[in-house]
């Protein structure tokens, strides 16, 4: 059900953006009820809370925002300075897969995306851990985890500074790949013989 709710959400994102391109200024209203309002004005009756959307025009799609469910402030790291703090990310999350999700591949194959506000920095870069232990790091915003047994998984991934340093990190996501085994024996078909 709440993967319907954002598809239906994103989708009237969407349609919204579309019909309202010309438009200056955009504002996302959360009705009592839970719904969300798109509109064009600053105050929306009824509304709970209201928040301006920041719309810049792009070539193609932008990458998925961080949702709130994955989403993990960043911190103040121990013998960090507070200028280095004010300098730091202020959002750093897995957006893909989400937590929870079942993925069948038989390939292995599963792509991990990140949604990193603001840009990596120079020299920092992005640490991703399966299953509790290091595979690398590197500035990609994605990277394919290949041949993955099926099972249940867990990855998070840190952003490093130059001399090793955390300066964020985000919250573990699990998710559960279902792969055809090698030791499942193959079905036979009735097709009425």
């Amino acid at each position: 059900m709440a993967r319907l709710n954002l598809a239906l959400t994103l989708l009237v994102l969407v349609l919204v953006l579309g019909a309202m391109a010309r438009a200056e200024t955009l504002y996302r209203w959360t009705m009592p009820d839970g719904g969300v309002l798109f509109s064009d004005r600053p105050e929306e009756a009824g509304a709970v809370s209201g928040e301006e959307v920041v719309v810049t025009p792009t070539g193609g799609l932008a990458p998925p925002a961080a949702s709130a469910e994955n989403a993990r402030e960043t911190r103040t790291v121990p013998g960090q300075s507070e200028a280095d703090a004010d300098e730091g990310y202020t959002s750093f999350a897995i957006v893909a897969p989400r937590d929870d999700d079942n993925i069948r591949q038989n390939t292995g194959s599963v792509v991990v995306r990140f949604a990193l506000e603001p840009e990596l920095r120079d020299g920092h870069v992005i640490e991703v851990f399966l299953n509790g232990r290091s595979i690398g790091s590197g500035r990609q915003r994605s990277v394919t985890l290949s041949n993955l047994d099926r099972g249940v998984h867990e990855v998070e991934a840190r952003v490093r500074g130059r001399g090793g340093e955390q300066l964020a990190a985000t919250r573990s996501v699990t998710f559960n790949l279902q792969r055809t085994s090698k030791n499942q024996p193959a079905r036979k078909r009735n097709f009425g013989s």
